[in-house]
């Protein structure tokens, strides 16, 4: 588990209404988790997805809130769908 210091939400840098048409690029994410094999996390976009996915790491959808060992248990069960275009910020 990691605090995440790398993403646009964390630094601030999402705010309500933000534009995902736009260019950008999810570098400093891959390079984070790049040690990583599999990343459970609670919502990202397609994009940051694909990204992780090109960058060899397998990127999964937490679909509700529960504690890091919850989380673990679900995945190695397979109980955990693959992420894809799911934004946390728009619910």
């Amino acid at each position: 588990m990691r605090d995440n210091t790398f993403t646009a939400h964390a630094k601030g840098e999402c705010n309500e209404g933000h534009d995902h048409n736009h260019a950008h690029g999810h570098g400093e994410i891959v390079e984070a988790l790049r040690d990583c094999e599999s990343v459970l996390c609670y919502g990202m976009g397609w994009r940051a997805a694909e990204a992780l996915k090109e960058g060899g790491v397998n990127a999964f959808i937490l679909q509700e809130e529960m504690s890091p060992e919850e989380a673990v248990e679900k995945f190695i069960l397979g109980n955990l769908p693959p992420a894809g275009d799911f934004c946390r910020c728009h619910e």
